[in-house]
């Protein structure tokens, strides 16, 4: 690789990782607390592993397609009508859903710090409006606007969450992690804000043509974020499960039942200011990269569905197609941060990064014959795609149920 792509790849390694790493920092340790710490890592790990898959499939179906082709592109080669509006739907469902819950959860961050640090009456509509219109002007201004700014806040945040690993050794109480909870329900149910954990694969096509179709650096961008942000996750967990009790005021069943985020926990369990304070720093970074990988993804989507021109006039309405939305129910809509963030993954996650990629992949290769001999392509053959299909029909059903039964 040359040194520009090398710069690149780690630049496109930190949008993957970024995109992320977001909103799950904050809903992350709520949600999984029922299960208990290491059965919620166990499903970490299983969702690490299968959207690192589904993100390579949409890569080898990304290669198939010219530079500018987003997910509408290639349903319309590779699936038919009907799929073409499947993946109109449910992209569209997980990336909206997605912003809500970070302008909902970045919105309490800004709201918390300004009324608990700096000692300011704040709202969290105020926060939610302060936060959706300093980056989506950061949207606005571009691709490479984008690309340095989450650079700097990945950066930021990797210098938090190690600052906050240096911190923590006082505050944790290891029997804390011995709780736990084989319940298969407890598993299932918290399967789907796993997958919104790795929710990247939608930003392949975004990076294709950023690193110039190097099949090495996608694989390196694509593998390298999703295991960096396992081990940030893993590190995470093990700070919130350590310090945090399950039961009590301000414990995890409260935050879950409250929807509070985790670092308004962590605030009030130890006793160290400090790291409160770049807990707090760290979560808002976390939310910021994913908040703009998100984005970007999505706007470049609504440029390619709609056929709007990415410059001009045609750039402020996309950034404003992304940003009223968002704001709007980011505030009104109740419990939007967990229940946001669950139905992305559950519904969204499961169909758009799990049942797409395997049939776009399956009609590519079986019906289409686009694989050649020199062309990538991910390994296992037909007994992977059935694998990733059986598992994303589950999960989605699982999100469906609980929904229904309000469980």
């Amino acid at each position: 690789m040359t040194g520009d792509l090398t710069k690149k790849t780690v630049s496109a390694l930190f949008l993957v990782a970024g995109t992320c790493i977001g909103g799950g920092m904050l809903a992350l340790p709520i949600s999984s607390s029922i299960a208990g710490f290491w059965p919620s890592v166990a499903v970490m790990f299983a969702a690490c592993v299968f959207m690192t898959i589904t993100g390579l499939l949409f890569l080898e179906a990304t290669l198939w397609m010219g530079n500018d082709a987003h997910i509408i592109s290639m349903s319309v080669k590779l699936l038919n009508k009907y799929g073409k509006i499947v993946c109109w739907l449910s992209y569209l469902f997980i990336g909206y859903f997605s912003l809500i819950a970070y302008v909902s959860g970045g919105g309490k961050e800004i709201s918390f710090v300004a009324t608990e640090i700096l000692k300011l009456p704040f709202s969290n509509y105020w926060g939610s409006f302060i936060f959706i219109s300093i980056f989506s002007l950061i949207l606005y201004l571009g691709h490479k606007t984008v690309e340095r700014v989450n650079t700097i806040l990945f950066i930021s945040m990797i210098v938090a969450y190690i600052s906050m690993i240096l911190l923590t050794h006082s505050e944790v109480k290891f029997h804390l992690l011995e709780r736990y909870d084989l319940n298969a329900k407890n598993l299932f149910f918290i399967s789907p804000l796993m997958l919104t954990t790795f929710s990247f694969p939608g930003i392949v096509p975004t990076i294709v043509p950023y690193l110039e179709r190097n099949i090495r650096s996608l694989r390196i961008a694509i593998i390298g974020g999703t295991t960096t942000t396992f081990f940030v996750y893993f590190v995470w967990l093990f700070i919130m499960f350590a310090s945090v009790p399950y039961e009590g005021s301000h414990g995890l069943k409260e935050a879950f039942l409250c929807d509070l985020p985790a670092t308004e926990c962590l605030h009030y369990a130890i006793d160290n200011p400090v790291l409160s304070y770049v807990a707090q720093f760290f979560a808002f970074f976390a939310l910021t990269t994913s908040f703009l990988g998100i984005a970007l993804a999505l706007f470049d989507f609504l440029a390619d569905g709609l056929k709007i021109s990415k410059r001009g006039l045609g750039k402020l309405v996309l950034t404003l197609l992304i940003a009223l939305p968002s704001l709007f129910f980011g505030v009104y809509f109740k419990r939007a941060f967990i229940t946001a963030l669950e139905m992305s993954g559950g519904i969204g996650d499961s169909i758009i990064s799990g049942l797409i990629p395997a049939i776009m992949v399956w009609r590519g290769r079986y019906h289409f014959k686009l694989v050649k001999k020199d062309s990538y392509h991910v390994t296992g053959g037909k007994t992977l795609l059935v694998i990733i299909g059986i598992i994303s029909i589950c999960i989605l059903a699982c999100e469906i149920y609980r929904q229904i039964f309000n469980l």
